[in-house]
């Protein structure tokens, strides 16, 4: 019987179910390091520009495929910034 993932409280696959590939382990370990990415910058919120460099901090499938397409660390750093108001404006 798949489980609930611990974050969203989805069954099944989202959570590391049958079919899922990933587990909800590996999901809540995102979010937690997209949160301290968050705290670090001084945000309220957890958007795509803490979740991807959660991603490709993380070891893994998600960063390799990432930095397969150019998405690495330091190139979000330019165009996201390190959260002390550099990069936002390169953006676009």
């Amino acid at each position: 019987m798949p489980g609930r993932c611990p974050v969203t409280g989805a069954a099944g696959a989202a959570a590391g179910g049958r079919g899922g590939g990933g587990s909800g382990k590996d999901a809540e370990e995102v979010l937690e390091k997209a949160l301290r990415v968050a705290v670090a910058r001084r945000d309220r919120h957890i958007g795509d520009e803490h979740i991807l460099p959660a991603l490709v901090l993380r070891p893994g499938v998600s960063a390799e495929v990432l930095a397969d397409h150019g998405v690495t660390h330091g190139a979000l750093v330019r165009v996201l910034g390190d959260g002390a108001g550099e990069g936002e404006a390169r953006a676009g």
